[in-house]
């Protein structure tokens, strides 16, 4: 049985929900016999690469067309590419604005699935009409017969709290074993820094981060991960106000998990700023990693929340709760453990929707 995962930039994963979703179950569904393909697309590919192994091909093609056409035209591509040589079984097609590639496969008796993410028309990263194809897609992706997938019941309760065809599978964490990273000119120590990474648009709120921390007249380093991502004037902001503290450190965006766990399990606090739905893979991370967890107060980062989670809502009550780290620390510590469930949990959900048709 061919199983087709498309939409995402491909695998291995970066911070994007998609990717991570992508490479968990490329990891996990060859076990159940099955031959998984994974497309993705970016700029610096200038041939199509073609990659199998351990049961999973791996097709990467240069990323296509505008910015918010991108996903569109390369995910289109990719799988016409690929049908030339093999058919697939059932197909797990990422993001709304696949919404034709997705009824491609349906009418060709497929099974299907489309992930509709968080809110993507509600971040600041898209031009108006980037915002209204995602707008226009989840319509027509609502209003088909294609069953859908969203990954938080946040998400479910925005489209419509009682549909019967949009499922709700959650993303588990990367248990990569924690490996200490190397940045030139900082040294990191267990325990003496707050940790935040996060693509660098305002939706992750970092600039409200940094200011509450600066009030908070904490003395222990700040590491912020994630320059190189996002917007060019955003993270011109970002650098400017670090600018004024010597103790806030910028740094490269990093795709290696075991580096982040690493600095997940070792900060002080991990704070988490992203605002718009849905479930975030470094926060699924953060709960299964992190001694303490400051996150953004909205329905998405609350659904499923630890124990050891404390909720911020601007600058001022994030200042607050990093006065209080000491105390709720200690809270953190006092409560019972916390259950996350598996990708081979989350594989098995997958693959018994994925077999409905097949």
């Amino acid at each position: 049985m061919n199983v087709l995962i498309c939409g995402s930039r491909g695998v291995p994963p970066q911070y994007g929900g998609f990717e991570s979703l992508a490479q968990g179950l490329a990891t996990h569904l060859p076990a159940h016999g099955l031959k998984v393909f994974v497309t993705g697309f970016k700029q610096e590919v200038t041939e199509p690469i073609l990659r199998e192994e351990f049961g999973v091909v791996s097709y990467q093609v240069h990323a296509r067309g505008p910015h918010f056409l991108q996903n569109v035209l390369s995910t289109w591509i990719a799988t016409k590419d690929l049908d030339r040589e093999y058919n697939f079984d059932a197909v797990l097609v990422l993001n709304d604005v696949n919404y034709f590639v997705a009824r491609k496969y349906w009418n060709m008796s497929s099974h299907v699935l489309l992930h509709l993410d968080g809110s993507e028309a509600k971040r600041s990263g898209l031009s108006i009409i980037g915002k209204s194809a995602h707008w226009l897609f989840r319509f027509l992706s609502i209003k088909s017969k294609i069953p859908l997938v969203v990954d938080s019941w946040a998400i479910k309760n925005e489209l419509d709290p009682d549909s019967r065809k949009i499922n709700v599978i959650s993303y588990a964490p990367h248990l990569d074993a924690p490996i200490k990273p190397h940045f030139e000119g900082i040294e990191i120590m267990s325990g003496e820094f707050l940790f935040v990474i996060a693509r660098f648009v305002p939706e992750n709120q970092i600039i409200e981060i940094m200011k509450a921390y600066m009030l908070s007249g904490r003395t222990e380093k700040m590491v912020i991960v994630g320059l190189g991502t996002g917007k060019k004037k955003y993270s011109k902001q970002i650098l400017k106000i670090a600018e004024k503290k010597n103790s806030i450190y910028i740094l490269p965006k990093n795709y290696k998990r075991a580096e982040i766990n690493w600095l997940l399990q070792n900060a002080k606090a991990y704070i988490h700023g992203h605002s718009v739905g849905g479930t975030n893979p470094i926060l699924i991370d953060a709960r299964l990693h992190s001694q303490l967890i400051l996150s953004h107060d909205n329905r998405y980062n609350k659904e499923n929340a630890s124990s050891k989670e404390f909720n911020w809502v601007d600058t001022d009550s994030l200042s607050l709760l990093l006065r209080r780290i000491e105390a709720l620390t200690i809270d953190a510590k006092a409560t019972e453990g916390y259950h996350l469930d598996s990708w081979e949990s989350i594989a098995n959900q997958y693959l018994k929707l994925l077999s409905d048709r097949v």
